[in-house]
């Protein structure tokens, strides 16, 4: 695993079902449940001094649990499965109490610096409509000025699911008990307050669920719904359901997110459009974020971060959103590598060829889904194309063009330039017949430049030369001029022996 990418929580005791139950961007704190624990953890570095908080089940309890039969899956616990915001210092918190729900408060401090993190001493409250007893059994709750709502099970043997309303000094209300039109073995997703206009008291409470005959459903109620004084006593009078459709596009007209997946891995996707018509997935990446193949139960996404945090019953890991750097850094780079974050201008590379020999331009796709599309080559090859018998009307600018489900992107540009061939083979044969000293002038000078009849060519040749050189390593170099020394003794003992 990456670790710049990706940050397991390293810290190890006796637990498991993490739960991902609060974000909290103000103070930077991540706050998971998970059997008999309560965990507070820094956003920025989830290794980075956790506080923990041990919130077991009574042992009478557990006793008088494992006597109904249960606990055969060690379900006999505490699993925490609620932490909402109550005020500025203190969190509210339920877990299934050993089914039997129960909820207490937290509390947290005002600063995330006070690293205070307690239980309030000699509090409990009963956690029925709050939380289900049993913790295989999904629950969602959010709490809105002092009223707690929940998708849950309220029974110990799970048959009653319901969406329900407590506390706050109001009426307790829930959905119509064991009628199929309203909820039809539910499972809860999510649980999310919508303003509907300026005036708060229109505001709609959305719950997300799915049901067994159905991929997926919503349902809506005001949150100021009193219940009926006739009919539907106790009941929504306002609850209205629809399958749902998930789609949200985002910037450009693009939808990404993430999908969890049961085995340990998480997607990112986004939908194209494929035609006027219709709109196609794009998988842009699979991260393997647990080593082991338990399932993803919780996620969640910290825009303000770039951070994704992933939980399952193994523990909880941190994955960074900017992934570019395996792949390179351009924004439509990362989308064909899997990861459409970055932005970074492509250079452009000048490569050089001489008349009537070949050269080759290096194009390479970085994605494994991607294909490339050359032009002007004779011969195409897996990792570019070879030009042979180059001629003047082969320079110019060359594109390596990228395709993955229609997107196009620019790899690679180079630009091609010709060296006319009569004028190197002179210049070549010239330099052979130099004396050494002339040899070690280095680069034409500007004057001598332009003294000749073709200085562009020269420019060019000069340049080649150049670029050649600093590409050579030091022992290269070296190497290079060591030849030149061993050939000028061997000149200058010729000339004596001559003499």
């Amino acid at each position: 695993m990456d670790t710049r990418a990706a940050r397991p929580f390293s810290f190890s005791f006796n637990t498991s079902d993490y739960r991902i139950l609060l974000m909290d961007q103000d103070q930077g704190r991540l706050y998971l449940g998970s059997r008999e624990y309560l965990v507070a953890l820094d956003m920025h570095n989830v290794n980075k001094e956790p506080l923990i908080i041990h919130w077991p089940a009574s042992a009478k309890r557990k006793g008088e649990c494992q006597m109904t039969g249960k606990g055969r899956q060690g379900e006999c616990a505490n699993f925490v499965r609620l932490i909402e915001p109550w005020n500025r210092t203190h969190l509210y918190t339920c877990g299934t109490g050993a089914y039997q729900p129960i909820c207490t408060f937290i509390n947290r401090g005002w600063r995330a610096e006070d690293y205070l993190f307690r239980l309030v001493p000699g509090y409990a409250d009963s956690g029925k409509g709050k939380c289900s007893y049993d913790p295989k059994q999904e629950s969602i709750a959010v709490l809105i000025n002092g009223n707690l709502y929940a998708g849950v099970h309220i029974d110990f043997m799970s048959t009653d699911a319901t969406l329900f309303r407590t506390m706050g000094g109001r009426t307790a209300i829930r959905t119509e008990q064991y009628d199929s039109r309203w909820l039809n073995e539910p499972v809860f997703v999510q649980i999310q307050q919508i303003p509907d206009s300026a005036e708060r008291n229109d505001d709609k409470l959305y719950f997300f669920f799915r049901e067994k005959s159905l991929d997926s459903s919503g349902g809506a109620s005001p949150s100021n719904d009193e219940g009926g004084q006739k009919s539907l006593v106790n009941r929504w009078t306002t609850f209205l359901k629809a399958r749902l459709i998930c789609s949200v596009i985002g910037e450009d007209g693009v939808e990404t997110r993430f999908d969890e997946l049961h085995r340990g891995t998480v997607q990112k996707v986004i939908v194209l459009p494929k035609d006027p018509t219709s709109m196609e997935e794009l998988t842009l990446e699979e991260v393997e974020v647990f080593r082991s193949r338990a399932p993803v139960k919780t996620m969640k996404i910290s825009s303000k971060r770039q951070q994704l945090y992933v939980s399952s019953d193994a523990g909880l890991t941190q994955v960074s959103l900017h992934r570019c750097g395996v792949y390179g850094r351009a924004c439509s780079d990362c989308c064909l590598a899997r990861d459409p974050y970055l932005e970074k201008r492509l250079r452009e590379t000048v490569q050089f060829g001489v008349e009537g020999s070949s050269t080759f331009l290096e194009c390479q796709p970085r994605s494994p889904q991607a294909t490339l599309n050359r032009v002007g080559g004779i011969l195409k090859t897996n990792h570019g194309i070879l030009l042979k018998s180059l001629n003047q009307s082969d320079a110019g600018l060359y594109h390596c063009l990228a395709t993955e489900n229609n997107f196009k992107h620019t790899v690679a540009r180079v630009a091609l330039r010709i060296l006319d061939r009569d004028i190197v083979l002179a210049l070549t044969a010239q330099d052979e017949d130099e004396e050494p000293q002339t040899r070690q002038a280095g680069p034409y000078t500007q004057s001598s430049l332009f003294s000749t009849p073709f200085p562009p060519e020269i420019r060019l040749i000069n340049q080649y030369c150049q670029s050649y050189w600093e590409q050579l390593s030091p022992k290269q170099q070296q190497q290079q001029q060591q030849r030149k020394r061993t050939s000028r003794r061997h000149t200058e003992g010729q000339d004596q022996g001559l003499g």
